[in-house]
């Protein structure tokens, strides 16, 4: 229930959207102060303006990401590594696009940097991931392997397990294969948090290696105009620290 109700939850147009609906069932139907629904109206407006802000999307996610810095391909911290474990995002069954253009901007930067990773250190690559998309029965695991022996990884080095709906699904999978193994675990930048509290809780010995940062340009302090990706990003930091809340609850 709460995988489907996050989602929803978490987008900034879907909050003030509902905001604005609670405000105007207290004007109709209740007998609260009218000042009561007309500030829940005016705070939806505010929180949606902020959230289209590039500074406040800025400042939602940057405490997630700071966390984690970049961690180049030709860096020897992660080259003590005895595998290569990338995790699932997600990808679209539409056979008649390029591959490419099957997969979500975080699939392929996470599979683009395994791959450049296997080329200055040829180890296993583990992929997992099984049918959990919607619009396919197709396991993420299998079709990601079809995209790294595109960028020229060796079918002998890519190791699949069709297991994993979820990080936690995904890290329980992967332990059964790899005991004792230092692994370096690529993922996106606002998951780095997430993603060391459940593979501390599993016992598995890694580093991490951060892609698909939103945090590129830096920040300035100022209003822009009602921006799309500002919405998008703030998005994503409230589904990470709602995916983090959802954690803490269960453990």
């Amino acid at each position: 229930m709460l995988n489907y109700l996050i989602p929803l939850i978490i987008s900034p147009l879907n909050q003030s959207f509902f905001l604005i609906f609670i405000s105007l069932l207290i004007f109709k139907f209740t007998s609260f102060p009218k000042w009561i629904g007309k500030s829940i109206m005016i705070f939806s407006f505010v929180w949606l303006t902020l959230c289209s802000q590039y500074f406040f999307s800025y400042i939602l996610i940057a405490p997630l990401e700071s966390q984690f810095p970049p961690l180049k391909v030709e860096n020897k911290k992660w080259q003590d590594a005895t595998a290569i474990w990338v995790l699932a995002c997600y990808h679209y069954d539409a056979d008649a696009l390029p591959l490419v253009s099957q997969f979500t901007h975080c699939s392929m930067e996470r599979l683009v940097q395994a791959a450049n990773m296997h080329r200055i250190k040829p180890i296993p690559i583990y992929l997992t991931g099984g049918a959990f998309n919607k619009d396919t029965q197709k396991s993420h695991a299998n079709q990601a392997a079809k995209f790294l022996v595109t960028m020229g990884v060796p079918k002998k080095d890519i190791r699949i397990i069709e297991k994993g709906i979820n990080t936690l699904s995904e890290a329980q999978a992967l332990k059964t294969k790899l005991k004792m193994q230092k692994i370096a675990v690529v993922s996106s930048a606002t998951h780095g948090l997430r993603l060391s509290y459940i593979l501390q809780q599993q016992d598995i010995n890694f580093i991490f290696v951060p892609v698909h940062f939103s945090t590129k340009a830096g920040n300035k302090y100022k209003l822009n105009m009602p921006s799309n990706y500002a919405l998008m990003r703030s998005e994503r930091a409230l589904y990470e620290y709602a995916a983090l809340a959802k954690y803490f609850m269960l453990n």
